[in-house]
């Protein structure tokens, strides 16, 4: 398991330099927001928020999800670099195995039985077959998307508070 200080000495090595974000052109329509430094600095309440909006965003089938989970963070005063990392939980080769379980999730909770078409990794699947499997595919995305969220907010919460506690205790030791 990795140690507290090497995880974030490793995050603050990969952070992008505010000069960097102000020459941005696409990121001018953010104006100063963007520069607020509250937004990539690394504490337990910008994380465990980050932790929630990247996860939350990640399990939701929508597109442009790490636009969407960074527009979160800056509103919700969340470290935009996790958030918007968490997002490719689901990438192309997790997205039909995280959505078809989702889906199956939503039958499940709808009390619907699951589309009889044999389920095929491609976009003519999926354009032929949507009109009957949105209503379970986004209630069950919703339905987990908010489980595991609050679970990674809780347990980002959780094992900040040890790892400081352990901290302070061994340099009271000393």
């Amino acid at each position: 398991m990795l140690a507290y200080g090497t995880v974030k000495n490793f995050i603050l090595k990969h952070l992008p330099n505010p000069e960097t974000l102000k020459k941005n052109k696409s990121l001018r329509f953010l104006g100063k927001k963007i520069l607020d430094k509250s937004l990539w600095h690394l504490n337990r309440q910008t994380t465990s928020k980050a932790v929630f909006i990247g996860l939350f965003s990640a399990f939701t089938p929508i597109p442009f999800q790490m636009i969407v989970s960074a527009l979160f963070a800056i509103y919700l005063r969340a470290n935009i670099p996790i958030a918007v990392a968490l997002v490719w939980i689901t990438n192309p080769l997790t997205i039909p195995f995280v959505f078809y379980s989702t889906y199956r999730l939503g039958c499940f909770l709808l009390n619907i039985s699951p589309n009889g078409d044999p389920f095929t990794v491609s976009l003519e699947w999926l354009t032929a077959t949507l009109s009957f499997i949105w209503l379970p595919l986004y209630f069950g995305s919703f339905v987990f998307a908010v489980f595991i969220s609050t679970i990674g907010y809780f347990a980002t919460n959780y094992f900040w508070r040890r790892a400081t506690k352990k901290k302070w205790m061994l340099r009271h030791k000393k």
